[in-house]
């Protein structure tokens, strides 16, 4: 129930908003269902198009965080691509 209202925050015009929404996420990973951990892999995809390159980073790091907790499904579709992507930004610290 409290998951919806969070997914806001990573859509919102703010960009420190949207990276503190980032970080605080993951502290309910653990108890999201998987069809909202899902949905959280939507959001961290355009969060890795993010203007911001801190936000980039932050989303990079945080998917290698979160991975374990992923079916398997949700894995393959998302890190990968994702890591990839991050090889790739043109912000040196979300390659590292």
């Amino acid at each position: 129930q409290i998951f919806d209202p969070i997914c806001s925050g990573f859509t919102d015009s703010s960009s420190p908003l949207r990276e503190l929404t980032l970080k605080s996420t993951s502290g309910i990973v653990e108890g999201l269902t998987a069809s909202n951990l899902e949905k959280l892999a939507r959001y961290l995809v355009r969060l890795q198009g993010d203007q911001e390159a801190s936000i980039r980073t932050n989303t990079v790091i945080f998917i290698g965080k979160i991975a374990g907790k992923m079916t398997k499904n949700a894995r393959e579709k998302l890190i990968l691509p994702s890591f990839v992507r991050g090889m790739g930004d043109p912000f040196v610290f979300c390659r590292v």
